[in-house]
């Protein structure tokens, strides 16, 4: 309601309309948050990001990467990570992670992108691309249980048996430490860490 009343009072605001937008979004409200992007976007160049953004949400993949083209500023990280998501969706896993391995090498600090670059090999049937990625970053599987889950998913797709079963008993322990450092984990609830969701996923993997 705030912001309908600004922009009804400042149409021409650029923080009432940029506001308006951010609220549809807030609430998950994808297709007016595109209508609105489009509608109040002045220059038509303008709120572009959030337009592909909402395509994205939408499934509207093929138009998603359209916007991002037309946008300016399509070759900073927040486009390129975007652009990167919808290329999975899209099953682009060869892009996608060439994509991610790009963006880890210019902010290596966010371990995440090469979780999503790793992640991508291994759903692009690709593993051999995923065990040679991890080569050159062996020292993070001490730290990241995603990183040695879907490295483990790489060795059972090489047939990798051992050395898979190995990975995911290290993901299992390291996704338990995690799990008891941001959580408030009672003792009774520590004892049923296997079926939170996370280690769930190992488990099954580990009994397949």
């Amino acid at each position: 309601p705030h912001c309908n009343r600004a922009l009804g009072m400042r149409p021409d605001c650029p923080v009432a309309r940029r506001s308006r937008i951010f609220a549809l979004m807030n609430l998950s409200r994808w297709t007016d948050a595109r209508q609105a992007c489009e509608k109040l976007a002045c220059p038509e160049d303008q709120f572009l990001f959030e337009r592909a953004y909402c395509l994205y949400r939408l499934n509207k993949f093929s138009e998603a990467l359209e916007v991002l083209k037309q946008d300016k500023a399509c070759n900073t990280a927040p486009h390129k990570k975007l652009e990167a998501q919808v290329r999975y969706r899209m099953g682009d896993y060869d892009a996608c992670a060439n994509m991610y391995e790009d963006l880890y090498a210019q902010d290596p600090d966010d371990s995440g992108l090469l979780v999503n670059a790793l992640a991508s090999h291994v759903s692009g049937d690709a593993p051999r691309e995923a065990m040679q990625l991890m080569d050159d970053h062996e020292d993070l599987l001490t730290s990241s249980y995603e990183l040695c889950f879907n490295l483990a998913c790489a060795l059972i797709d090489e047939g990798k048996l051992d050395e898979a079963l190995a990975r995911l008993e290290e993901a299992k322990e390291l996704c338990k430490a995690e799990i008891l450092e941001d959580e408030e984990v009672t003792e009774e609830e520590a004892a049923d860490l296997d079926f939170h969701e996370d280690l769930a996923t190992i488990s099954v993997l580990q009994n397949h």
